[in-house]
């Protein structure tokens, strides 16, 4: 069916509002802040036919964008030919769907006249799945038993009939059963809003248009991104990163990307072993973070199934890039930004103008948890927020999400109401960016007083490789988190994980994160803008 570019501007228009809409509901129905307050969800449309991604929610968390993919192809092949209308499946499998367990998938199918015409699947970070640490991101776990509740593709609800065996069953794993029977409940809500807007779609243009514009918009971006991937000349490119897993050791990650008149191959293969603890990426996670890289250097192209055609891969199981299970994978999102980063730096030698320094590169989570004065038991998670690197146009961002994501740092004032903590400082860390004719942008400083005896824990990394610079910028300063406990300081310099610290009231936890790198010869940056800097209180090293 041909379609004219009005008809087809209109319906890409309306599946961008229904996700957007969804996200809104999401967020706005869930109970756990790190949904409400830090937005760390998404939600998106799958053609069924191609198990390809029609639309994603602009403010969604973009590492779940291909993740949601995957999860929907492998629901699909599972249980695809007993699904019928009003039918719900949930899953947290990381090896079937990516990213790890805290991140529940729902899906459900869109009908019309009796037949399949869209999936509309939901994301949610749920603070609380059992596990040994209250909180996930775990430094100690060595197996994903260690990390959580492990849901398989499953039905909760049949025929729009909740089933109550299952959520119970979810409930009953987790240590914050209120709060994340609200955040099931959210994510309910988001699909049904999104069949309802989409019943509206198909009556006011019906199927056949609907059907032959998401093919249309889909080929559309994919001969988008060939066309940006042929600029490059042909060619083997390679670059190599690592992620750090203790004070001494590291995992180590080598790319080589070949670029052939507007294909892509990635290679992993020179990557270490798969290991016992939580850095290890589930395959669908890696690929992910690959096509997040791509996609930022190629903005313009819209985020569709279309634009992750032109790549394939090379990455051999038992690779940490690869795991297999029951590898632990809860501390994904640093090794996930690590591959963006890798493959950032792959890209800075073909596409200079088109390049900035590396970002901060990590979550640096900082999982708490305890009681309250009234007994009531609180778990909760930190997302560390950091600067990014210089481009050819300007200084690095500062106090930003990584790239992989969109999870934002709590608002102080919510997280005091949430929990018993006293925010002692939020500000620009000084010195922390990266030199360059533009700097990165600068790292945060984060200081809370706890109230209350609690339990804390910090998964992070950068703490000893620094954000790199690109086309001759300098480095940034790295990741420090320090821990004052009844016993004295623990953790500073070089520390990227800390594991499972008990504080009392009076301590203190500070985290520092890194800068973004710079972009160009420090030389030629304007003196101007250093003088403002100094007087600024953000430059005071030579």
């Amino acid at each position: 069916m041909a379609l004219n570019p009005l008809d087809l501007a209109i319906i890409r228009g309306r599946l961008q509002q229904i996700t957007d809409e969804m996200d809104l509901v999401h967020v706005k129905a869930a109970f756990s802040p790190i949904v409400s307050e830090m937005s760390d969800r998404a939600n998106a449309m799958i053609n069924p036919k191609r198990l390809e991604v029609v639309s994603q929610g602009k403010t969604g968390l973009p590492i779940f964008v291909s993740a949601m993919q995957t999860s929907a192809r492998s629901i699909m092949e599972r249980l695809g030919s007993d699904m019928r209308d009003g039918d719900v499946v949930i899953m947290n499998d990381p090896f079937l769907g990516g990213t790890h367990l805290q991140d529940i998938k729902l899906l459900r199918p869109f009908f019309v006249d009796g037949q399949i015409v869209l999936l509309l699947v939901s994301t949610g970070h749920y603070v609380d799945l059992g596990g040994a640490l209250a909180g996930g991101f775990d430094p100690s776990a060595t197996d994903i038993f260690q990390e959580g509740l492990q849901i398989p593709p499953t039905f909760l609800a049949k025929a729009g009939e909740l089933r109550r065996d299952i959520l119970r069953l979810i409930v009953q794993n987790t240590r914050l059963p209120e709060a994340q029977e609200g955040d099931v409940r959210a994510q309910l809500n988001a699909l049904e809003v999104g069949v309802r807007r989409l019943t509206a779609l198909v009556e006011e243009r019906g199927v056949e248009q609907l059907l032959a514009a998401i093919d249309e918009l889909a080929d559309r971006s994919e001969a988008q991104m060939r066309g940006y991937l042929g600029r490059v000349n042909n060619g083997t490119y390679r670059a190599r990163d690592a992620v750090e897993i203790s004070q001494t050791e590291e995992l180590v990650l080598e790319v080589a990307i070949t670029f052939n008149d507007g294909s892509v191959h990635v290679d992993f293969t020179g990557s270490s072993a798969a290991y016992r603890g939580p850095m290890n990426l589930a395959w669908p996670t890696t690929e992910t973070a690959v096509f997040l890289a791509f996609k930022h250097y190629f903005p313009e192209v819209p985020i569709n199934g279309g634009c992750f055609r032109p790549f394939t891969f090379t990455c051999p199981p038992g690779r940490f890039l690869n795991a297999s299970w029951p590898s632990a994978v809860g501390g994904y999102s640093e090794s996930a930004q690590r591959v963006t980063d890798v493959v950032f730096a792959t890209l800075a030698q073909v596409l200079p103008e088109l390049a900035s320094g590396a970002c901060y590169g990590t979550g640096s989570t900082l999982t708490f948890s305890g009681h309250q004065t009234d007994g009531t038991f609180f778990a909760s998670v930190f997302p560390v927020c950091g600067g990014h690197g210089g481009s050819k146009d300007s200084d690095g961002l500062v106090h930003t999400p990584l790239p992989i994501g969109m999870a934002k740092f709590p608002k102080l004032e919510a997280s005091e109401h949430d929990f018993p903590v006293r925010w002692e400082t939020m500000a620009m860390r000084p010195d922390s960016a990266g030199a360059g004719r533009w700097r990165g942008g600068w790292g945060s400083v984060f200081r809370f007083t706890t109230l209350v005896p609690m339990n804390v824990a910090f998964l992070g990394d950068r703490a000893r490789h620094a954000p790199f610079g690109v086309v001759g910028g300098g480095q940034a300063a790295m990741t420090e988190v320090t821990i004052k406990t009844q016993s004295g300081l623990v953790g500073g310099r070089g520390y990227s994980q800390l594991k499972n610290i008990r504080i009392e009231p009076g301590d203190w936890v500070e985290m520092k994160s890194a800068g973004g790198g710079g972009y160009g010869n420090p030389s030629e940056r304007d003196p101007a803008a250093m003088v403002a800097d100094r007087r600024d209180g953000l430059l005071t090293a030579d």
